[in-house]
């Protein structure tokens, strides 16, 4: 049903784009694509922060999470999943078990600095991985490349600094960070 109300939603969007833009109909499927990927991950942050606010009682976590998940792995690439509603599904799911994880390990909070630098270290040696999903051209993998060591590091300082500052919200991000290098294990691992 999700599914369904998504790509009507956006194919209504795309149709109402076309009536003031003229678009070809080969541009209106890849419109109406983007509309579907911009509308699925929207419904996944309103998801994930609605979560956030009912069950830990503030969206700030869910922020954290989504910056860190969504500015490293969109140039990073890993694993995705195969519908927009198992994506949605796992978005959340994978939400929650970094915050049971951050909420469950307090008084490890020392070891976290070193966790995310390795996953770190990880994601900056084998950015980006491509899928049969999401196949990168060999054109793009340097652009790539830059752009996720860029955000990476700007992620790392973040992440280190807070961690004197706001250790709870400092763990997320590594947490999150480690989630985007599993992600990469996933497929690197069954490309071979």
């Amino acid at each position: 049903m999700r599914y369904i109300m998504l790509e009507l939603i956006s194919f209504y969007s795309t149709k109402f784009l076309a009536s003031k833009l003229n678009i070809s109909e080969d541009a209106f499927s890849i419109y109406k694509y983007g509309f579907t990927l911009l509308y699925s991950m929207v419904f996944s942050a309103i998801s994930i922060c609605t979560l956030s606010f009912i069950l830990f009682d503030s969206p700030i976590y869910a922020i954290i999470f989504i910056f860190v998940f969504v500015s490293i792995r969109i140039y990073s690439g890993g694993f995705h999943a195969k519908t927009y509603l198992s994506c949605f599904i796992l978005n959340n799911l994978f939400f929650l078990i970094i915050m049971y994880v951050a909420l469950s390990m307090r008084d490890f909070y020392f070891l976290f600095p070193i966790f995310s630098l390795f996953s770190s270290f990880y994601i900056y040696r084998n950015t980006p991985v491509s899928n049969s999903f999401h196949p990168i051209s060999q054109s793009k993998v340097v652009i790539y490349q830059r752009k996720t060591k860029f955000i990476l590091i700007i992620v790392l300082i973040i992440t280190m600094t807070l961690y004197f500052v706001q250790s709870q919200l400092s763990l997320i991000m590594s947490l999150t960070t480690f989630l985007v290098a599993l992600l990469m294990i996933i497929v690197n691992k069954r490309e071979i």
